[in-house]
């Protein structure tokens, strides 16, 4: 009897409280499902895995984290959450909402829709309040706890550098474990925290995953967590470099001005963007003088993504034309070329337009083409 008590879980039955909210007026309450965010207004709220849930499985957003077993969970109608732990109370958050105007699909009770709506805090014009009718049935929660000496040492290595895919990450996605299989496989799937936007790096600190390990039932006695300084995780995407934007950036103004050489006056810098099938091109390029600006688009799977404004220069070795200097004119229409003078009006470089008078007098549009010498083409 005592081996098998010695190699055994030592299952403890938590019961965690629930509580019954909707919320009266326009707003929503905001979940995350298998990724993506859903909508309710109506929820039965309880804790799951150390975190603010509904009961059917979907967590809350923005994250709401409880960091011990609460007999009881208060909401007030503006949407501050109090937690009752034997005889102290704690407020852990405040619930946000959204306000939606299209209609969405129906998914499990819960509301779908790509509209990401406004948010707001209950109370707020518009928003409504939250409404609460008594704790539902608790749901009772059966949580594996290492019988006290059983652990052969659990050792959590965090990785300087990380990088995830999903809107939160865990531990298993930063960190090497060692430790029993049964373990491991519980520490992989504590959620840490919600996953940075692309290209922002999101600190990692000891303590946030100690706080998360306690919300799962490990004590500290338990396990070691090694945390290098300045450990980040970012969200995994694709890289766009300084020389790709400014590469596209010439591209494009090589096929409206032609080709010319040119400086780079701004400094450009990488972009990360999501992964998918990569578009980057330059469009609306516009020139005054020897300067040039043209907007390098990122594109992913289609959808625009982001922009970059490069501003160029001119450089000095291209050949032009001076304001008030004679000029050939080479008016161009199918196979025919026919060739006459005139005089600039202004300055420019090769692959700008210019406006230039004929000897009768008359103002063309003509493109520089080279020293002194413009192209109209009809």
């Amino acid at each position: 009897m005592q081996l098998l008590t010695s190699l055994a879980v030592l299952l403890l039955g938590y019961t965690a409280p629930t509580v019954s909210v909707h919320v009266e007026g326009e707003g929503y309450l905001r979940f995350v499902k298998d990724g993506r965010s859903v909508f309710a207004r109506e929820a039965t709220l309880t804790i799951q895995d150390g975190r603010l849930a509904d009961s059917r499985g979907p967590l809350i957003t923005p994250s709401l984290f409880v960091s011990s077993e609460p007999d009881a969970i208060l909401i007030d109608p503006n949407g501050t959450i109090t937690i009752a732990v034997k005889t102290r109370k704690m407020v852990i958050g405040r619930l946000m909402l959204v306000r939606l105007t299209e209609s969405s699909d129906g998914d499990q009770g819960f509301l779908v829709t790509n509209e990401r709506g406004i948010s707001g805090l209950p109370g707020q014009a518009g928003m409504g309040t939250i409404v609460t009718s008594g704790s539902a049935k608790p749901l009772t929660k059966t949580v594996e706890k290492p019988i006290r000496g059983s652990s052969q040492g659990i050792q959590i290595e965090v990785r300087g550098k990380s990088e995830v895919i999903g809107e939160q990450f865990s531990l298993g996605e930063i960190a090497e474990i060692t430790g029993s299989h049964t373990e491991i496989e519980r520490l992989k799937k504590i959620v840490i925290g919600d996953t940075p936007s692309w290209g922002v790096p999101r600190g990692i600190d000891a303590t946030r995953i100690r706080a998360r390990l306690l919300s799962a039932h490990f004590s500290a006695a338990e396990v070691s967590v090694n945390v290098p300084s300045g450990a980040v995780v970012y969200r995994k995407g694709q890289l766009i470099t300084a020389e790709q934007i400014m590469a596209e950036g010439k591209k494009a103004v090589a096929e409206k001005l032609g080709n010319i050489e040119l400086e780079g006056s701004t400094e450009s810098r990488p972009i990360t963007v999501p992964l998918g099938e990569l578009q980057v091109y330059g469009e609306a390029v516009n020139s005054a003088g020897n300067r040039v600006g043209v907007t390098v688009v990122v594109k992913v799977d289609g959808k625009r993504i982001t922009s970059r404004t490069l501003m160029l220069t001119i450089a000095r070795s291209n050949v032009g034309v001076k304001s008030g200097e004679m000029v050939k004119i080479a008016m161009v229409s199918g196979g025919v070329k026919v060739q006459l003078q005139g005089r600039a009006k202004s300055s420019g470089y090769v692959g700008q337009t210019i406006q230039v008078v004929t000897e009768s007098g008359a103002t063309l549009s003509c493109r520089i083409t080279g020293a002194n010498e413009v192209e109209v083409a009809l």
